[in-house]
């Protein structure tokens, strides 16, 4: 139980605390305005059908993790860094033996020091932003922002690197290959501008790669 699922616990206390009601496996299938101005919300929990009356309401179904659209990126083991979280923090699953990450963002150096610590060999992990390290100003506005995060991003980096792990700044995966699963993974670097330098290739063997490039809302009823 890392921190996470400690402040989580600490929330679902305190609503229940504030004596609010909670309907798990509960479906809302849609909502409408009433004559009066309020909104009639269509639920199926627990096999009954129930219509709740409110003043307003508040969607929050979580959000779409987007991959990157690259050839072979549909292949037996290619999938989500958070559906590769998901494996290993829902079900003690490893997505694979031999993993490379990529993408943007700090969910993915936490997910590879997570499955690393469960035994998985991280291949590399491939950041598509450039390296903190040659933009301080940037990376102490960071600092300021969310002290929180920016620990614990630093304290990721820092157990891949202890453990050997390539992180490679600047970089993006170009070309998935395989017969029958992905077998092997191709990075290339970017240029200050964004454009791919063909001729910065890096070729690494694996057996699963999480590709994680943000989230888009997950708003809709």
């Amino acid at each position: 139980r890392d921190r996470q699922f400690r402040d989580g616990a600490a929330l679902i206390a305190r609503v229940r605390d504030a004596r609010a009601e909670i309907r798990s496996d509960a479906l809302a299938w849609a909502a409408e305005r009433t004559g009066d101005g309020r909104i009639a919300v269509s639920v199926v929990s627990g096999g009954r059908a129930d219509v709740l009356l409110t003043r307003s309401l508040v969607i929050a179904t979580g959000a779409f993790e987007r991959p990157l659209p690259i050839p072979g990126w549909t292949l037996p083991g290619v999938m989500t860094t958070g559906a590769a979280q998901t494996l290993a923090r829902s079900y003690g699953v490893a997505p694979g033996n031999r993993v490379l990450i990529a993408g943007n963002g700090p969910l993915n150096l936490q997910v590879a020091a997570e499955l690393m610590r469960g035994g998985v060999t991280i291949a590399a992990v491939a950041e598509a932003a450039p390296s903190p390290f040659r933009r301080p100003r940037a990376g102490l506005r960071l600092a300021a922002a969310h002290p929180g995060l920016a620990a614990a991003g630093l304290a990721a980096l820092a157990r891949l690197r202890l453990a050997g792990v390539p992180v490679h700044f600047g970089h993006v995966p170009t070309q998935l290959d395989g017969r029958g699963r992905v077998e092997r993974a191709t990075l290339v670097r970017l240029r200050p501008d964004g454009s791919i330098d063909v001729d910065r290739r890096i070729t690494y063997d694996v057996d699963a790669v999480a590709l994680g490039y943000g989230f888009a809302p997950a708003n809709d009823l």
